[in-house]
């Protein structure tokens, strides 16, 4: 599983009113429903405007599997929140895992993060051993006025590691 970093011109291309350069294909069925895609291009834009590269492509070979992205900035101690989807086409591979593996590898190379949450629903199995797999541990659980109830998970990346921010300006 590679990341490429989700632009403006790739939601595009998959709401259908743009092209991408190169081989990138989609996955029977898409990636998903058409108002999840233009809230994500939304929230991807407005972090964009920040600095902050937050949205990538899940690809394998050259098809685009999943999505995965900070769903915030970074807090003051580096918590971001996150969160991630598979093509329904292509669940039950793995690549839910790999695509969450390769998210914790990005992040940890982002000195501004320091921690992962992510949120699954409480039925969510698959979502349940995808980050279980991944060394996320259960802290508590929340009921969300849209979603339900939750499950919140956390990982730690570095003990050690403090964020490292210029005043204004990120990356």
């Amino acid at each position: 599983m590679r990341l490429i970093e989700a632009k403006d011109r790739h939601f595009a291309w998959m709401l259908g009113t743009g092209w991408v350069f190169g081989a990138l294909r989609l996955p029977p069925g898409g990636l998903g429903d058409r108002g999840m895609l233009e809230m994500l291009r939304a929230e991807a834009a407005k972090l964009r405007k920040t600095g902050c590269r937050a949205y990538w492509l899940g690809v394998v070979g050259t098809e685009i599997v999943g999505l995965c992205g900070y769903k915030r900035l970074p807090d003051e101690v580096g918590t971001v929140d996150f969160g991630y989807g598979i093509a329904e086409s292509r669940q039950g591979h793995g690549h839910g895992t790999a695509l969450v593996a390769a998210l914790v590898e990005r992040a940890k190379r982002d000195r501004d993060v320091r921690v992962l949450i992510a949120e699954t629903a409480v039925n969510n199995l698959a979502s349940h051993r995808i980050l279980i797999r991944n060394g996320f541990t259960r802290i508590g659980s929340r009921l969300d006025h849209d979603d339900g109830p939750l499950i919140v998970w956390r990982r730690e990346l570095s003990a050690g590691r403090r964020p490292f921010r210029f005043a204004g300006f990120r990356r």
